[in-house]
């Protein structure tokens, strides 16, 4: 189309006042972006003027900062930065995929915050988000409602529409029930054409937790973490649901673990998000000093999904009563008590329990001293059992223990992981628990393998 007849055809009005079918009859497409990262978030400084931008082999990012107004005070050189994104956004979309599958996916995870709490650190203001997220509704019912499963487009009825599609971008492999098939996605969201077939998939929540400064840049988000350590510390349970103790994966196509609650406190000096899990349950506690680098420090979990001999707990008893042998389900609300507001003198955090209508107070003891990375035995006989760690400073949390000799007996079957345990020249027993390496050396060892990898 020549340029004076569009011209003509816009006279008097701004690109941005017209409608993407006025658009659509200039043959003018309108360019989507996504922000994959925030250079002042960074450190970067208006002077540093940013310019020059290319994409790495190993997916990082090169930043040239631009030298047209000569170099800044005490620089020696134009600058390049290098960005690396580590954070994982891989998860589980599917609840029939036969066990758990976390690994990266073309979905966009839409953060929809549940809860917000704020603190300071170094002067500066940050909020903290549980990314939940939630829809209006079916959108394959008449109405407003947005929520549809990926296999499921073509039934799209709310706001009088008559189907949608996927996109040729995507392979039509991933409709499948075992890939994204079941995950819930919006239907209102994504079609970045008007064409009526999704461009972009976007879920409900992110299944994790951020921090944003001061003016909304995102400065820290927990990826793949929740579901993770859900896989190594309750693998049985992975995204079960909060009214079904024998519900593993049934929340893995909608939300997974859903972090619900979120609130922030200090102990010693250092700060702590505590994040509750709506389904799943439980509450992960992150320190949150370094807003960029927050460092994952427990996972509690006060439900219990089966009795002493293995067999899942009924949730609800014959009256229709949730059953108390379950303990705590569907953590909602979290408020942290400090110390010199606290009855005994110790921090406390509260949980309430929306499922369960249950409370429960945590005494928190702030920062455990650290650990050595590397633990020696004796050449005597020693018994190293991580559930009841003495002196030798060995709990079985990531660290490297070298038996030595003597007749050693070491077990992390119960608690403990991601250990190597090399043992000596004694005949030494291990029972080696959940995502331990053994290196036995010489002897006549005994090796109970046990469950994990």
């Amino acid at each position: 189309m020549p340029s004076g007849e569009i011209r003509g055809q816009i006279q008097g009005a701004t690109l941005e006042a017209m409608t993407p079918d006025d658009l659509a009859e200039l043959n003018i497409n309108i360019v989507n972006k996504v922000k994959v990262t925030n250079l002042p978030s960074l450190g970067y400084l208006p002077s540093d003027k940013p310019e020059g931008l290319a994409i790495l082999d190993d997916g990082s990012l090169a930043v040239l900062n631009d030298n047209d107004f000569g170099l800044e005070e005490g620089a020696e050189a134009v600058q390049v930065g290098i960005i690396d994104f580590e954070i994982s956004s891989a998860f589980d979309p599917s609840d029939r995929d036969d066990g758990i599958n976390i690994k990266n996916w073309p979905v966009y995870g839409m953060f929809m915050p549940d809860s917000i709490a704020s603190y300071t650190a170094n002067g500066m203001d940050y909020y903290v988000f549980a990314n939940e997220g939630d829809d209006r509704g079916d959108a394959d019912e008449p109405g407003i409602g947005d929520a549809i499963r990926v296999k499921d487009l073509g039934d799209v009825i709310s706001f009088g529409r008559s189907g949608l599609e996927l996109g040729e971008e995507f392979d039509p492999i991933l409709e499948e029930d075992e890939n994204l098939g079941r995950l819930t996605i919006s239907s209102i969201d994504g079609d970045l054409n008007g064409d009526g077939k999704l461009n972009r998939l976007q879920s409900y929540g992110t299944r994790s937790f951020s921090i944003i400064d001061k003016n909304g840049n995102l400065v820290f988000d927990s990826g793949a973490d929740f579901e993770n350590i859900i896989a190594e510390d309750l693998a049985p349970f992975f995204n079960s649901n909060n009214d079904d103790n024998d519900s593993f994966e049934s929340r893995s196509d909608n939300k997974g673990p859903e972090p619900e609650g979120i609130t922030v406190g200090t102990i010693d000096g250092e700060t702590y998000a505590f994040i509750g899990l709506e389904r799943i349950g439980g509450v992960m506690i992150y320190n949150i000093t370094n807003p960029t680098n927050p460092e994952f420090v427990q996972y509690l979990n006060n439900r219990n999904f089966v009795d002493e001999n293995g067999q899942f707990i009924d949730v609800e008893i014959d009256d229709g009563v949730t059953n108390p042998d379950t303990k705590d389900l569907g953590p909602e609300g979290l408020i942290f008590i400090p110390s010199e507001d606290s009855p005994n003198g110790k921090p406390l955090l509260v949980v309430a329990n929306e499922v369960s209508g249950t409370t429960t107070i945590y005494e928190l003891d702030g920062v455990e001293p650290e650990l050595p990375e590397v633990v020696f035995c004796t050449p005597d006989d020693d018994n190293f059992d991580s559930a009841f760690p003495d002196d030798k400073q060995f709990v079985g949390q990531e660290q490297i223990l070298f038996t030595g000799g003597g007749d050693d007996y070491v077990d992390v079957s119960l608690v403990g992981r991601r250990n190597r345990i090399n043992t000596g020249s004694g005949n030494d027993i291990v029972f080696a628990g959940n995502r331990n390496r053994i290196i036995l050396g010489a002897g006549d060892d005994i090796l109970f393998a046990g469950a994990g990898r």
